[in-house]
């Protein structure tokens, strides 16, 4: 007899697509660019950084340096242009700064919304505040 749990349980066993190369510290977070080809990554190597990576090859595809410091929550803005890194909004296509929320406390996790006007931002003193980064 077949059960529609056993569909279930099939359905959750993954198949490897790539293995990224070797961080130099712990990886904190990733995040899929929307079109499914980058990944964004950041680690918890205090250097200061995160990475994009070709989903399919784990091919490395370029580092930006953050301009505040060591972060670790990262997310990518449904339409792929913007990447929050902990509290600094990047242009992706240009590498470029160009926001940083006012937040001093650490920050633990980001989620721009669907429309990508909006940012979540938890930290460490158990806050989440919604910011508006249109």
């Amino acid at each position: 007899a077949h059960s529609p749990a056993q569909d279930d349980t099939h359905a959750l066993q993954g198949r490897l697509i790539a293995i990224l190369p070797k961080h130099t510290g712990y990886v904190f977070d990733a995040a899929f660019a929307p079109d499914c080809q980058s990944v964004a990554t950041s680690e918890n190597n205090f250097g200061k950084q995160f990475r994009f990576w070709n989903a399919t090859t784990g091919a490395h595809l370029f580092t930006v340096q953050s301009q505040r410091g060591a972060a670790g929550a990262i997310d990518i803005t449904p339409d792929g242009l913007r990447v929050a890194y902990g509290v600094e909004i990047w242009d992706i296509a240009r590498r470029r700064l160009l926001h940083v929320l006012p937040i001093t406390a650490e920050v633990y996790t980001v989620s721009f919304t669907p429309d990508g006007r909006s940012l979540a931002v938890g930290d460490h003193t158990g806050r989440i505040g919604l910011w508006d980064v249109n």
